[in-house]
């Protein structure tokens, strides 16, 4: 590494000059010269020439890439590179004038943009003038860089902070908040929670939540203070918790967490959200799972109950059955025949009401038939009395203009049922009456009590009206969407409205409820009536049974009847039955000795009798093994519930007719008789 000093001064007065200024020392003093890694050269104050380079390094070399021998001994501030240039010639008559040092920072194009920090030292001479001047510059590019990055870094993470919904907040090792972030700023905005506020750099965080005393509860403050002073103090390093804030009524679920600061500085960083809606979709979460069981509880019940009714009428029917036989018994006894018919009344009561609950609970898909609708809502009105709590009743009203209905039977008697349990809760503890009206509205545009979205025109209605109880029905839940409401008891009493607006709105109508707070409600439904072509084109529209006298049963002349019922009650009637009016019988109350003694005798039997419903088999497991051993077999397939489903599957067993359990005493023989009849 060389510096352009002259060894020999004689010849050059201004080096000559240059060296008698300098200290006897110049050796070392040259060698740092030389050494340092700053650019380093040496400008002389020239009467004649103004500045001159005398002295520059080689790391002054390497900056501005011009070589030591182009630079020294050259006149300085009238050129345009650095540092040859006019502002570094002010600042170099500056030093001279004052003789002080001078300190800039400059960006500075030398091969690139850099950034340069510059020192310039006057060194005096022997008069104490300044006659020299040292200059040192620092290339900082690098570390202006790196700065200038950081400082974007920051910006960036500072915007995504504020931006976060969580208020963010530093504490020193004392907790005292050192900054925050805008959340912070718009949550103390939006919830003016007492003792907050938007300033809060300089605060102790302890202190803000002891300012939530009146608002949390005094179990949760205690927890977050001690989970605070934990992570503050080093026994752990992150805390959390979850606490609810009451201000004036406006309950929030509020989340926090405390995580140790790491490295020279102690502290921590808080996060806090507001967690509200969380809770609430959760808390909605576990209510919907709640309906869910007890939907799957009311299904398992619905299923024992249905069970429970098809047993149940098997033994009406074998009862109803033997009823019949005591009366014919008995006719010569006015008192037997009397207490008999009262017996015969009660089990046909009986019997209907489990063919009730039968149709009611089998799943099967909507079969829209022409209906009588008074007569079907007064029947769901008799099966919905058998569920009301003690003190209530049921009252049921019919107009005689209300027009026919093209409907699905089993979703009329949803509604009648839905509405009338619905109606039972808001009355519990209450005594009270349920009263169910079936009459027929005209809408019209006019009209506020059917709503807009009623279209005019005449409608059936059904309507369920209530004495009320404690369970207040708002105004607010009325008409549009009943079943959305803030409170979870609510909600869950109004959860049935809906399939049933559902079935409404498919028979071109709607659900209304008018509601008078504790003193009940009345909800209706608006069922749009069938046009006569459409009553026309229905192949099952109801036809209007008259009473007739007394059937003669017809008698069979020694036909061979095999009949197969796990009841063995109801073999028995049968069998007895059947014997009387002239047939031969042999009953089976297991499947597999009913086809034994087929498969042992194909042509003892002339026709065969089977239940649907036994354990183990169902009627089209014994229909298809008969007519695998006797195809030509005449087969009656007994049910105690009858669908237009189970019909098509007997027929495609092989079934010739089917035939209802419960009307097995009063149409068995007809329907025997119109078999055999139909084989000659």
């Amino acid at each position: 590494m060389r510096v352009s000093i002259p060894a020999d001064l004689s010849d050059a007065a201004p080096q000559a000059s240059f060296a008698r200024d300098l200290p006897c020392d110049f050796v070392p003093t040259r060698l740092l010269f030389e050494a340092a890694s700053e650019a380093m050269w040496v400008i002389r104050a020239d009467a004649h020439h103004g500045f001159v380079t005398v002295a520059v390094n080689s790391s002054w070399e390497t900056l501005t890439g011009v070589a030591a021998a182009t630079a020294v001994d050259r006149p300085v501030g009238k050129g345009m590179s650095w540092p040859d240039t006019p502002a570094m010639l002010e600042r170099y008559q500056q030093i001279v004038q004052g003789c002080r040092p001078v300190r800039c920072a400059e960006a500075v194009e030398l091969n690139g943009l850099r950034s340069l920090e510059t020192t310039l030292t006057p060194i005096p001479g022997g008069s104490g003038t300044c006659r020299y001047i040292l200059g040192c510059t620092l290339d900082a590019t690098g570390r202006t860089r790196a700065e200038e990055a950081l400082r974007i870094s920051e910006a960036f993470t500072r915007t995504v902070i504020n931006t976060l919904d969580e208020q963010i907040i530093v504490l020193d090792s004392d907790g005292t908040i050192v900054s925050d972030n805008d959340g912070w700023s718009r949550h103390v905005e939006q919830y003016r929670a007492p003792g907050m506020t938007a300033g809060a750099v300089g605060l102790r965080f302890i202190d803000t939540c002891m300012s939530l005393e009146k608002c949390v509860d005094s179990e949760s403050i205690v927890k977050l203070h001690a989970g605070i002073r934990g992570v503050l103090g080093g026994e752990i390093a992150r805390f959390a918790m979850e606490y609810v804030v009451d201000i004036n009524g406006d309950r929030r679920w509020l989340s926090v967490q405390a995580t140790a600061l790491t490295g020279p500085r102690h502290g921590a960083v808080i996060s806090r959200r507001v967690i509200t809606d969380r809770k609430l979709a959760t808390e909605r979460i576990a209510l919907l799972e709640g309906h869910v069981r007890q939907s799957q509880k009311m299904h398992a019940l619905g299923i024992l109950a249905g069970g429970i009714a098809a047993e149940f009428n098997d033994m009406l029917v074998a009862i109803q059955g033997h009823i019949d036989l005591a009366r014919k018994d008995g006719r010569r006894n006015p008192k037997v025949l009397k207490t008999l018919a009262v017996c015969s009344r009660a089990c046909r009561s009986a019997s209907t009401f489990t063919s009730q609950i039968l149709a009611f609970g089998r799943a099967q898909p909507a079969s829209r038939r022409a209906l009588a609708l008074p007569k079907v809502v007064e029947d769901a009105a008799a099966l919905l009395r058998a569920t009301l709590q003690p003190g209530h009743d049921v009252e049921f009203r019919s107009s005689s203009s209300v027009p026919p209905l093209l409907a699905d039977e089993n979703q009329i008697q949803q509604i009648v049922l839905n509405l009338g349990i619905r109606a039972g809760q808001a009355m519990a503890g209450y005594a009270g009456i349920i009263q169910i009206e079936v009459d027929a509205v005209r809408a019209t545009r006019a009209s506020e009590e059917q709503g807009e979205a009623l279209k005019p025109g005449l409608y059936a209605r059904i309507s369920v009206t209530d004495t009320g109880g404690d369970n207040e029905i708002t105004p607010e839940a009325q008409l549009t969407e009943p079943w959305r409401s803030s409170n979870a008891e609510r909600r869950e009493l109004d959860a049935g409205l809906r399939a049933i607006e559902e079935i409404a709105q498919a028979h071109g109508g709607r659900l209304t409820v008018q509601a008078h707070g504790k003193k009940g409600a009345k909800v209706s439904i608006f069922l749009s009536p069938t046009s006569n072509d459409e009553l026309e084109a229905a192949d099952d529209a109801p036809k209007t049974r008259k009473k007739t006298e007394r059937r003669v049963q017809p008698q069979g002349t020694g036909q061979r009847i095999l009949f197969v019922d796990d009841q063995k009650w109801l073999i028995a009637l049968v069998e007895r039955l059947l014997t009387e009016h002239g047939y031969q019988v042999q009953g089976f109350a297991s499947p597999h000795s009913a086809l034994d003694a087929l498969h042992v005798e194909p042509d003892a039997f002339d026709l065969i009798v089977t239940d649907y419903k036994m354990p183990g088999h169902t009627g089209f497991d014994v229909i298809r093994a008969i007519k695998a051993i006797r195809p030509d077999m005449p087969i009656l397939l007994v049910s105690a519930y009858l669908s237009d489903k189970l019909r098509q599957q007997a027929e495609r067993a092989g079934a010739d007719a089917v035939l209802a359990k419960q009307c097995l005493a009063s149409d068995l023989l007809p329907t025997l008789n119109a078999l055999f009849s139909r084989g000659r």
